[in-house]
């Protein structure tokens, strides 16, 4: 694998709110540059750059081979990925279009809310479901009112926040991470928590008393936020209509899939496939 000093050129520099991508559109709001970029058709990428800040980018859609310095890595829907200032990196895109989501974090954010780089880098890591977080985002930058300022630095600080002060990987006891298999696994079907208890030999009542520990969230809230997540894949194929995916993602009806993928995304699933 090349890597930056085999180069010829040496990696672009990239300031605040600059990107490579042949389309991006950025908003600044104190501290954060939250934008998108766009690879609509094949162009020439693998560029080695840098960014002056920390940033945190996710794949809408589209796939790219990303190269820094230890390896290189797939990038596909609803990939997250974390790059430190000043980070040496290129992205070979390989399928178009190609979307992403971009936060860019100063330095001074971090300072007033006493984040570290590390500190990202390990929400990152942790997140469990971070395309809800970024899709709201997303909603934002098309809303931009008065209001959107404070809702995205609510929004991110909310995503660093749940993901920090959740749990240690490291002390996540077997029978929660059986338990995360299963629901992720079986996410289409209806398991009880009595299932659950004799698939992990767990009685119930610690599983309601541990979930929301490690889940941040109800055990309901997280069973609905994967329908929305495996839902927004297939909307993306626009292979089934609404209905059919209310079907197949279980919901009751069309109306129940559209108040839970509104309410947890922001869009109405018609808006989200016009993305």
């Amino acid at each position: 694998m090349k890597d930056v000093s085999s180069d010829i050129r040496p990696p672009i520099a990239l300031k605040k709110g600059e990107f490579l991508a042949p389309q991006y559109k950025t908003s600044e709001y104190e501290g954060l540059s939250i934008g998108t970029t766009e690879y609509a058709s094949s162009v020439d990428t693998g560029i080695w750059h840098f960014h002056e800040n920390a940033m945190l980018s996710f794949v809408l859609y589209g796939r790219n081979v990303e190269h820094k310095g230890y390896g290189s890595e797939l990038r596909t829907m609803g990939s997250i990925n974390f790059y430190h200032a000043f980070e040496h990196h290129k992205n070979d895109y390989i399928e178009f279009p190609s979307k992403h989501i971009s936060v860019e974090i100063e330095k001074d954010f971090l300072k007033k809310h006493d984040y570290t780089e590390s500190d990202l880098e390990q929400a990152v890591h942790k997140s469990r479901l971070p395309s809800l977080t970024f899709l709201k985002l997303l909603k934002e930058l098309s809303i931009r009112d008065d209001d959107s300022n404070e809702a995205s630095l609510m929004i991110f600080t909310e995503f660093i926040e749940q993901a920090l002060n959740g749990y240690d990987l490291e002390k996540v006891p077997d029978w929660m991470h059986k338990i995360k298999e299963v629901l992720n696994d079986r996410w289409d079907e209806h398991i009880s928590l009595e299932e659950l208890s004799n698939i992990s030999n767990i009685h119930p009542t610690n599983i309601s008393k541990y979930f929301r520990t490690y889940f941040q969230c109800t055990y309901g809230v997280y069973r609905r936020q994967l329908k929305v997540v495996r839902a927004t894949e297939y909307l993306r194929t626009n292979r089934y209509s609404l209905t059919e995916i209310a079907y197949l993602c279980g919901f009751s009806d069309q109306s129940h899939f559209t108040r839970t993928f509104r309410a947890m995304t922001g869009y109405r699933p018609k808006d989200y496939i016009k993305l």
